[in-house]
């Protein structure tokens, strides 16, 4: 049963979320704000791990290149094979 219903005609019954419509609405645009401002932000920091990792492989890429150079170079023939297929795993 609904409250109106219930009480004497004398009596005005009134909804708090409808005598409060502006706040409501004014709750409402700020939680839609706030959710697109903590995208942002979150979305900013993952471009910004992300480009960073790539400029670190991407500066190491030389010396990457030097070491496996460098290792080849001291094995025998059938023992880089050993080295690749352990660097494999």
């Amino acid at each position: 049963m609904k409250l109106a219903q219930v009480v004497p005609q004398a009596l005005w019954v009134s909804d708090w979320s409808r005598s409060n419509r502006n706040w409501f609405a004014a709750v409402q645009t700020e939680k839609k704000m706030m959710f697109i401002i903590l995208t942002l932000i979150i979305a900013v920091a993952a471009f910004n791990l992300v480009s960073t990792l790539v400029m670190t492989v991407t500066d190491k890429q030389a010396d990457i290149a030097i070491l496996r150079t460098l290792i080849l170079r001291s094995y025998e023939p059938w023992e880089q094979v050993l080295v690749w297929s352990n660097a494999s795993f």
